[in-house]
């Protein structure tokens, strides 16, 4: 009896802060820009912004299908994306925008921009969002962002700023601290004096894949690979997406048109002797491949022609790992759902090799360390000569990076920040 007087009273003090929190906080909505990935991005970008403003709540959103694979036409429900039991079981503020959607209006309050450039076509932005954006003189600047720095004095300033505010509409893709899309994100970074870097680094590995997305996964690997047997996952991306469409002739590919069109050109003569590399490194000859499907075709001959046989998962593959689940998704299927449970195939994989460019695989490596897996365990596709054969791990590119700015007078310490933040309860 006493144990259930105790559940009852912790319920009854879960129930009044989650109360106290939406009649009182101020909420961070990230707006959605470009493709699911970097909309994963943006809400952890709003989860580390809401931790830099003591008392505001994280909207999470359902994400939006890729145009460029789906044509963006349906929701892809946040719900089932992401493990919602690793948020509620730490610090986080947060709610689902389909749960706040019933007690507001969708009207949000003000813009908050972090780019210093023309603003995006804002209300068709909010509206695919099934929001409404405020007038355009409610649209201002952060003065925190990537290029204008993040110290103390100036989140000060932007909890000032949003004082007036209750819907705070956050638009922001990659602004908010130094490359957040790419590879590790922040999480091997010296974030020195930088609040956003840090609180990227400390709370956006609280956004990880559900065990619905898991169990998909799991199912693949179980059937396709083997439980216990070590394979290698890689991520094949040309950049940009006109590069992905030179890939798809089917003849040989001219190098000059490619060094025009494409930004990561490097990497046609390297990634399949970097796959065998790691398949010697690792004793494996399991090797699993994301690409887009329309280049498929010369990927898998490739890889072939080097003695290595890919495997791939396709949507017939994911539909019997749906109707088999436990808990069948209502995420209508398609390739950004398929790219999703590809993405934790990915994250379970021995060793992970992608490419540093996309955001897709800056979310598995920064899934892989969420999870605990060790960051020397993940590469990148280099045009660094150090790197032709077997490919840099990301921590190299950090290590390069940070003796870079080394060089430039920035100062390798780390230092716990967020402690030092003053509470401010009345935001």
């Amino acid at each position: 009896m006493r144990f259930l007087a105790v559940l009852l009273f912790w319920l009854c003090l879960q129930v009044c802060q989650a109360k106290r929190i939406l009649n009182n906080g101020v909420f961070i909505v990230p707006i959605l820009w470009h493709g699911p990935n970097n909309q994963i991005t943006e809400i952890k970008e709003a989860l580390s912004l809401s931790f830099l403003l003591p008392g505001s709540v994280t909207v999470v959103p359902n994400l939006q299908e890729h145009k460029f694979s789906d044509g963006g036409v349906h929701q892809m429900f946040s719900k089932e994306l992401f493990d919602n039991r690793i948020l509620r079981s730490s610090s986080a503020s947060y709610v689902l925008l389909d749960d706040l959607r019933k007690t507001w209006d969708g009207v949000l309050d003000v813009i908050l921009f972090f780019r210093d450039e023309d603003f995006p076509p804002v209300s068709s932005l909010v509206g695919d969002m099934g929001l409404k954006a405020p007038d355009q003189k409610r649209w201002i600047r952060s003065p925190i962002s990537v290029t204008r720095g993040c110290r103390q004095n100036q989140v000060q300033s932007l909890r000032k700023m949003l004082q007036p505010y209750r819907y705070v509409g956050m638009l922001c893709y990659d602004d908010f601290a130094l490359q957040t899309h790419k590879l590790a994100g922040t999480l091997l970074s010296n974030c020195e004096e930088d609040l956003c870097c840090q609180s990227y680094k400390e709370f956006s590995v609280l956004v990880r894949k559900s065990p619905q997305v898991r169990e998909l996964a799991q199912d693949y690997i179980q059937r396709t690979i083997g439980a216990d047997r070590p394979f290698i996952a890689g991520h094949i991306r040309p950049m940009p997406d006109d590069c992905v469409k030179f890939w798809q002739s089917s003849g040989e590919l001219d190098p000059i048109k490619m060094s025009e069109v494409c930004r990561n050109n490097y990497m046609y003569d390297r990634f399949v002797h970097n796959f065998q590399a790691l398949q010697e490194k690792y004793r494996t000859n399991a090797v699993f491949i994301m690409t887009h499907p329309i280049i498929r075709p010369r990927v898998a001959q490739m890889l072939k022609a080097g003695g290595i046989d890919p495997l791939f998962i396709d949507i017939a593959d994911l539909n019997a790992s749906i109707n088999a689940a436990k808990r069948p998704l209502r995420t209508p299927l398609s390739f950004s759902l398929l790219a999703v449970v590809e993405e934790a195939v990915s994250a379970a994989a021995t060793a992970f090799l992608g490419t540093a460019e996309s955001s897709m695989t800056g979310m598995i490596v920064q899934e892989r360390i969420a999870r605990g897996l060790h960051p020397s365990t993940s590469y990148y596709f280099s045009m660094h000569p150090n790197c032709t054969v077997l490919p840099c791990s990301v921590p190299q590119y950090y290590l390069r990076r940070d003796k870079r700015m080394s060089i430039r007078g920035t100062s390798d310490k780390v230092r716990p920040l967020l402690s030092r933040l003053p509470q401010n309860k009345n935001l």
